[in-house]
């Protein structure tokens, strides 16, 4: 029972390291030998049911990425605390590499994409339905950016908290006000970054959906997906018309009135 116990873990194992580390399914293989003791290439491939022809591509591969090293007697295994926290290094630093590269190219296919895009007068009446997440926080940033004044009501969004924050965060100079659903607890962190940027929050049990308005302007919706099976997909219906934003934000200033102060 213990061994196939331990064979259960080691084959679980090498799933996480093909899935989260970057190694393909012989690498994973041979180093799952190879952390049981030093062996030969010849032994490695056997154990691990690699191709003989390809097992010295694998090994160099797998010291490049800093998981075995070579000894007089063949390979042997890096410890695997030492060999995944350099992995881990490997991936940082080849994130950074790849975001300072989208960087530079974001600067310069704006220019170049902004010259021919045609502007939609943001006073222009009209109803644009949004699915997922980026798609709806793209909007409201493009939103929040030309706003002054925004209420915010939250049930489900809550959720998907991390998704906005760090728009909020960036235009912590306009006045936000969220209304939460009084089935909604918050986290600690959340009432901490809330306080830090000075935002108001209040619980009422009138909440019974997503909603957003900005000025006397805008208005949006959040609304399940009819076409999704479980019917969590993130959708927005998103609408510019000044009369209707009129209208909700009325509603909303009146149960801000009722609602629940949130103290920090």
């Amino acid at each position: 029972m213990q061994r196939c116990s331990s064979g259960f873990r080691l084959r679980e194992a090498e799933s996480v390291l093909r899935e989260f580390f970057g190694l393909n399914l012989y690498e994973a293989r041979a180093y799952l030998i190879l952390i049981r003791g030093a062996a030969s290439p010849g032994e490695i491939a056997d154990k691990a049911q690699i191709p003989k022809p390809r097992v010295y591509d694998v090994l160099r591969s797998l010291a490049s990425k800093g998981f075995v090293e070579e000894v007089e007697d063949g390979y042997r295994a890096v410890n695997p605390r030492i060999a995944l926290e350099g992995r881990l290094r490997q991936f940082e630093a080849l994130f950074r590499q790849e975001q300072e590269a989208r960087e530079k190219a974001f600067k310069h296919v704006v220019e170049v994409l902004e010259r021919t895009y045609s502007k939609v007068s943001e006073y222009r009446n009209e109803a644009v339905i949004l699915r997922g997440l980026n798609s709806i926080a793209n909007r409201f940033e493009e939103t929040v950016s030309r706003s002054m004044d925004i209420i915010l009501c939250v049930k489900k969004a809550a959720s998907a908290k991390h998704f906005f924050l760090p728009y909020v965060k960036r235009h912590k100079e306009k006045r936000f006000r969220i209304l939460i659903s009084s089935d909604v607890r918050l986290e600690d962190e959340d009432l901490q970054t809330f306080r830090a940027l000075e935002i108001d929050i209040r619980s009422s049990d009138c909440v019974l959906l997503d909603l957003m308005v900005a000025d006397d302007r805008e208005v949006a919706i959040g609304v399940p997906d009819p076409y999704s099976e479980d019917n969590k997909e993130a959708v927005a219906i998103w609408i510019i018309n000044p009369p209707f934003a009129s209208s909700v934000r009325k509603t909303l200033e009146d149960a801000w009135i009722q609602a629940k102060k949130i103290t920090y």
